[in-house]
């Protein structure tokens, strides 16, 4: 029996529910002041995340869209589930995003040579630790960003009240500020210093955003790439200036720009501090065109594309973050009704190989291969996988209505089969993966580490 794809390449499964989640705005805060590591605790952190509590209701958020992940629970595994399920998952394209995190930044050698600066940023998360002259159990910046990438929402706020500093001491320890004009404070350095840590060569902010689709992202951080936040026992300098600026003007007339803001929390930090001693100046980076956005309400003036939507936007972000290239080709890339696809794969190692389309618009995607014909997907190096191939009893033929398509495959060194961890029947040709909470991240999870793609993007004609 041959089957075909319905809008080229889509055998669609349709899940009928009768609960329906909608997406809506929301906010994820992660503070982190015990840690595994010695001599590395902060004080104020649980007061930061309540300053941020605060600050997101000026902000917009109800009390249900914030989500909050303190100390013990701000583990790496927990926080890159929360960016996956709470926004990523949760929010639609028209809802805005927020994410705050306090707490120890650093820096690790840059590996990949896509740094300017020979170093990149990192979250030091609640179970961090030193191993082999690095830190592991970090959200390096390279991973952050491609994870708010993936994020559906129009806008996506960043504050980050943490530095990067190579100067910070790696025995942590509270210092007077003497000369301070807070009245004598214990001032604290949120940066942590370990054996062998690169220096920055370079002055920037925290997330150095890249092309990841849709430039929805901004992000506000506590100091610059050679500076030092600080943080008191009544909370990091930082978010006590930003939730003072956000609440003055939500006072006044709610009508604030993100460079405003920055502004005016840099105008507190120096309030409190001496400038030779403990001063740092915060940092905008992302789109810049969103610097000017009222940040009560940032709302973009043109629509995301149409990549922006379902999973299409998600398969193609993480095939342009992939390590490396897979050969990927077809007979042709716009059909007409009725015309047959071919599709050819050549990774060039030995791997686990997955194959994945996505129609425009469709919040699935179908996995091609494996698929109920050929269900292992372990290949050796120099082999090849041609779909249909020989002797396969179904066609890929373009169906109507006309519109875009996007072909993925996926190369991976560690077992991963997209069919068998699928939604369908086990007698189903073909396999989807959806947006349902079991499939929310299991691509991110099964692609966190080096792994190859490849992408083609397929139009179908009347």
């Amino acid at each position: 029996m041959k089957h075909s794809l319905n809008h080229l390449l889509a055998l669609v499964i349709l899940l009928a529910s009768p609960f329906i989640c909608l997406a809506e705005d929301r906010a994820l805060l992660v503070g982190v002041g015990e840690y595994l590591l010695p001599d590395a605790d902060l004080p104020g952190i649980d007061l930061d995340l309540e300053n941020m509590r605060k600050a997101a209701r000026f902000l917009g958020f109800k009390p249900g869209q914030v989500k909050a992940l303190l100390n013990r629970e701000a583990t790496l595994a927990n926080v890159r589930r929360a960016i996956e399920d709470w926004l990523i998952g949760g929010a639609g394209p028209e809802d805005k995003v927020l994410f705050y995190f306090s707490g120890h930044g650093s820096q690790v050698r840059d590996l990949d040579g896509d740094e300017p600066d020979g170093v990149d940023e990192v979250l030091m998360t609640h179970d961090a630790a030193v191993k082999d002259g690095t830190l592991i159990n970090v959200l390096v910046d390279d991973e952050f960003s491609r994870l708010l990438g993936l994020i559906p929402a129009r806008v996506a706020l960043v504050f980050i009240d943490a530095c990067h500093s190579g100067s910070a001491t790696r025995t942590f320890r509270g210092v007077p500020k003497t000369g301070a004009k807070a009245g004598g404070k214990v001032f604290y350095r949120k940066g942590y210093h370990y054996p062998g840590m690169p220096k920055a060569r370079m002055r920037g902010g925290f997330i150095k955003f890249r092309d990841f689709g849709p430039a929805n992202h901004l992000c506000l951080s506590a100091a610059q790439d050679n500076e030092q936040a600080v943080g008191t026992e009544e909370g990091g300098l930082f978010t006590l200036g930003l939730l003072r600026a956000l609440a003055q003007s939500a006072e006044k007339d709610k009508n604030l720009t993100f460079k405003e803001l920055r502004a005016l929390t840099e105008g507190y930090i120096a309030a409190q501090t001496s400038a030779d001693e403990a001063g740092h100046h915060p940092v905008l980076s992302g789109n810049p065109a969103l610097a000017d956005l009222n940040v009560f309400k940032p709302v973009l003036a043109v629509a995301p594309s149409a990549s922006a939507a379902g999973q299409w936007a998600q398969l193609e972000n993480l095939a342009d973050a992939a390590a490396y290239r897979v050969e990927l080709s077809a007979n042709q890339t716009r059909f007409r009704i009725g015309e047959a696809l071919t599709i050819t794969c050549r990774p060039g190692a030995a791997g686990y190989l997955n194959v994945l389309h996505a129609h425009a618009g469709q919040d699935e995607a179908t996995v091609l291969y494996p698929n109920r014909y050929r269900q292992e997907n372990r290949l050796e190096a120099g082999a090849a996988v041609i779909l249909p191939g020989a002797g396969d009893p179904y066609k890929l033929l373009a169906q109507p209505p006309a519109g875009r398509s996007l072909i993925v495959v996926f190369h991976t060194r560690e077992p991963f089969n997209a069919y068998k961890e699928g939604e369908g029947s086990g007698a189903a040709v073909f396999r989807s993966i959806t947006r349902s909470a079991r499939h929310r991240g299991l691509l991110l999870n099964r692609l966190s580490g080096s792994y190859g793609a490849g992408k083609l993007v397929m139009e179908v004609v009347e």
